[in-house]
């Protein structure tokens, strides 16, 4: 298998637990990932607006997944 290149995450029960928060574990692990140069994604159910401060917290360049990919 080749080098990983792209992280895509989703959030409910995943990269957001019951707090409705990323853990800052969980964000350090990301930023790790991107600064390996591992691009990363979110691809959620929830609607763009619900969604946005997750992409912004983990500074994705990438577009946001959103409303079960539609």
């Amino acid at each position: 298998m080749g080098d990983i290149r792209l992280l895509v995450l989703d959030l409910d029960g995943t990269v957001v637990g019951k707090s409705n928060e990323i853990l800052p574990e969980t964000l350090e692990t990301i930023r790790t990932a991107q600064a390996q140069g591992i691009a990363v994604a979110i691809a959620t159910g929830r609607m763009y607006q619900s969604a946005l401060r997750f992409h912004q917290a983990i500074a994705s360049s990438l577009p946001l997944i959103t409303y079960q990919g539609a």
